[in-house]
């Protein structure tokens, strides 16, 4: 798979943004967006969680870019975006803040 890096909503705060903030004043219809990229993720086979909050993940792309020079890259890749979109972790936590995430 290839995957491509880059900072959907940078302005996101380390603690993150439920999607209600987000998309707050753009009229969006937050249930059907997330509906939508279910049946996304479904079609290309990838997990795909209820989320309510996005974080930054800057730290976590990061990681997943530098660990493609490794043959574990692919499986590095993988974890990072289900913990993220399956799980809905916050990404931007380093291990001396994660706590309980």
């Amino acid at each position: 798979m290839l995957w491509t890096h880059f900072p959907l909503h940078p302005e996101t705060p380390d603690s993150g943004l439920s999607l209600e903030d987000l998309f707050q004043g753009r009229g969006a219809d937050i249930e059907a967006m997330k509906q939508r990229m279910s049946a996304l993720m479904t079609e290309e086979n990838l997990a795909y969680g209820n989320r309510s909050h996005t974080y930054n993940s800057r730290l976590a792309q990061e990681l997943a870019k530098w660990g493609e020079s490794f043959p574990e890259g692919e499986a590095l890749n993988l974890k990072l975006f289900e913990a993220y979109f399956a799980e809905g972790r916050n990404l931007a936590r380093t291990l001396g803040t994660a706590g309980s995430c």
